[in-house]
């Protein structure tokens, strides 16, 4: 028994291929990504494939997690975030109005437990920032 996965050769319809060269070579000659012209219909018609009546693309996973945290309303919370990971974590707490507190995490065994974190609390209300190490 293998644990590999089979390769799966992708094929595309020529009015595909040519659908998305079209819309492709549109957004590249704009010179804007996000936002862009086709930004409100790629949230639209992303948010209806996952069944949720919302959906916001951003450029960069910290312009995401500062969106989770402003939600949070982090008004100057302590929060949470693993030593080792990269700077942009405690970047978008710090944008959020949050105060990051970096802590050392054990990767591999408690990183993510209650018990890891109730070592790590600090008096003032906390926030906790799981970052997923691997991804």
């Amino acid at each position: 028994m293998t644990n590999e996965i089979a390769a799966y050769r992708v094929q595309f319809s020529d009015r595909e291929i040519e659908e998305f060269l079209t819309k492709a070579r549109s957004i590249l000659s704009s010179g804007w990504l996000i936002p862009g012209a086709h930004n409100a219909e790629f949230e639209q018609r992303f948010a209806e494939f996952i069944g949720v009546s919302h959906a916001t693309a951003v450029a960069s996973g910290t312009a995401a997690l500062e969106i989770g945290f402003r939600c949070l309303g982090l008004g100057g919370a302590a929060v949470l975030v693993p030593a080792n990971t990269n700077y942009a974590t405690a970047e978008a707490v710090l944008r959020a109005g949050g105060r990051p507190v970096l802590y050392d995490s054990d990767l591999y065994a408690e990183a993510y437990s209650g018990r890891h974190y109730r070592s790590c609390e600090t008096p003032a209300e906390l926030q906790r920032s799981a970052v997923d190490q691997d991804r």
